[in-house]
């Protein structure tokens, strides 16, 4: 059996350095908003070197798609899980919404950051919002399977419940705890519409 190879001090060195720089530009972000943050505030929270902080993220944003891939890998695992293999192609798409809202209510914090550097860096944006696979995925399965409607393409049904769940994120984020919203909950009313509308009239 292979023995794990051992970090070596530069790598555990690369990786606290890394650590150390996402938690300063999370506190920055979060205390005074991502816009108004500099990269050299962010270097000096993090107590590194300008150009340490340049080596490991070029740009602003970059911190951000760290965390977006992060939150997209756990998502995937999520979705993946084997307790949705035998479900209903609805339901599926249920506990796939659940998800959706359990990242971000398991950490506001960091979702409210996401979102918010996200509309902040719209001018730079160069492609649209991308679809979840795996949305559109169990669309076709439940196309397959006679519960959803083939008149129209799985592939514009997933851009819908991603463009869905986007909006009632962002909504959420600025709703704040004064006028709290629950995002499960209103995830799975907008998500009944939906279904309701894509149901296949043959059932």
């Amino acid at each position: 059996m292979d023995q794990p190879v051992p970090e070596d001090r530069r790598d555990r060195r690369r990786r606290e350095v890394r650590a150390r720089i996402e938690a300063a530009a999370l506190d920055l972000f979060a205390g005074g908003g991502y816009r108004a943050t500099t990269m050299d505030q962010i270097a000096a929270n993090a107590d590194t070197a300008r150009r340490t902080l340049f080596n490991h993220f070029p740009r602003k944003r970059d911190i951000l798609d760290i965390w977006s891939d992060r939150r997209r890998e756990r998502l995937a695992s999520m979705f993946d899980d084997d307790a949705l293999a035998d479900l209903p192609a609805r339901e599926r798409l249920i506990r796939q919404f659940d998800a959706l809202a359990k990242v971000n209510t398991d950490d506001p914090v960091l979702a409210r950051v996401i979102v918010t550097g996200r509309l902040a860096e719209m001018e730079a944006v160069e492609e649209p919002l991308p679809v979840f696979a795996a949305l559109e995925k169990t669309v076709e399965l439940g196309q397959q399977g006679g519960e959803f409607t083939v008149r129209v393409r799985a592939g514009v049904i997933g851009e819908v419940l991603t463009g869905c769940y986007a909006d009632t994120l962002q909504r959420w984020v600025f709703a704040g705890e004064a006028t709290a919203i629950d995002l499960g909950d209103t995830l799975r009313v907008k998500l009944d519409l939906i279904l309701d509308g894509i149901a296949s009239s043959q059932r």
